[in-house]
């Protein structure tokens, strides 16, 4: 009897926890009508990442392969531009809106891989309480409450820009709940499916490369027996889809690469280096190849003359005009820069834009 009545409480607030949430639809409404309201606010609103990716995506429709692909921007998103692109044919003035429009529908799709990885969080959560009993059940509520305010003060910011990090969110909560639901099944259609979202990741953005190779790497080193031959296919789906990029790109830069983009970040912001019209200065910052080349002092003047056929060529592959960005490793400006960034993320939790 004794037993009975300490297992009822626990039974009532299981099931308090597997309440359907009343809070989602509400959150919905929400998270769409913000980002409704900031896709018309910035539809003529173009940034200098944004240009390079509307051109990648223009080079795709005219066929011009060699201006595809380069050593900092990805190609996935470009591809899904001229997909729009090329479907309704906008003058130049309704470009920006239609990318724009774009962005409206990958916000939706990555509210909706959001909700299917909070899920999975939440199931997971729960395995992990029931042997302790109601004292450390949350209410899914909110929970739900929690996930999407988080979701909301990070990925909404980012709408006026056009950019793929909306399109590499949805793909990171997807790959985040397979990789969840996949621990629990050993699915190996999931696992297959975590390799094609991770690939596609790389394909977005090159930092899904090096964290790729961690996400199929993890689930083998807590059950290797049970995974690895669901791991080692996933792997094979992943790498067949990084592979034909990687291979032309390394081919174009005439040295093995996945990516220029980490570097190049690391150079500019670490070292504080120029990201245009590098002339190899400071001293020790390296030997430019094919650098701008600087024709007045008074103001500064730069021209360029190279292979890159885009509006603004020097941003259009960064990798190429800095090509040669190499500077000494020095201990305390990495160690000044780590602590700076870190103080940043800081802010940012506790004080979201």
């Amino acid at each position: 009897m004794a037993t009975a009545l300490s297992a009822a409480p626990y039974v009532e607030q299981k099931e308090y926890i597997a309440a359907k949430p009343r809070h989602r639809i509400l959150f919905r409404v929400i998270a769409l009508a913000a980002c409704a309201a900031q896709t018309f606010a910035s539809r003529n609103v173009i940034n200098p990442d944004g240009r390079s990716y509307l051109e990648i995506a223009r080079a795709i429709l005219a066929n011009d392969w060699s201006m595809v692909i380069t050593g900092h921007w990805g190609t996935f998103y470009p591809l899904l531009s001229s997909v729009v692109l090329g479907i309704f044919r906008p003058c130049l003035r309704f470009e920006f809106p239609l990318i724009h429009l774009l962005n409206f529908v990958l916000f939706a799709g990555c509210l909706f891989s959001f909700e299917f990885f909070w899920k999975q969080v939440l199931a997971h959560g729960n395995e992990r309480l029931e042997p302790v009993g109601e004292a450390c059940a949350v209410p899914e509520n909110l929970s739900w409450i929690l996930g999407y305010t988080l979701f909301l003060s990070v990925v909404v910011p980012v709408l006026p820009y056009v950019t793929p990090d909306i399109l590499l969110s949805a793909e990171i909560f997807l790959a985040a709940g397979v990789s969840l639901q996949t621990g629990k099944t050993e699915s190996f259609g999931g696992h297959l499916l975590l390799g094609f979202l991770l690939g596609l990741g790389y394909l977005t953005k090159a930092i899904l490369f090096p964290m790729g190779l961690v996400f199929l790497g993890l689930p083998t080193l807590v059950s290797l027996r049970k995974r690895k031959y669901n791991v080692a296919w996933a792997s094979l789906v992943f790498l067949a889809l990084c592979t034909p990029q990687i291979v032309w790109l390394s081919h174009s830069k005439g040295h093995f690469t996945f990516s220029d983009s980490g570097k190049l970040t690391y150079d500019w912001y670490a070292y504080d280096l120029p990201n245009l019209n590098w002339q190899g200065e400071p001293a020790g910052s390296g030997v430019p190849r094919h650098p701008t080349r600087q024709i007045y002092s008074h103001p500064d003047v730069f021209e360029f003359n190279g292979p890159i056929r885009a509006s603004y060529p020097p941003w259009h592959d960064p990798s190429y005009w800095n090509e040669g960005m190499s500077p000494r490793f020095q201990l305390r400006r990495f160690t000044q820069h780590g602590v700076e960034q870190l103080w940043l993320a800081f802010r940012s939790i506790c004080h979201p834009r």
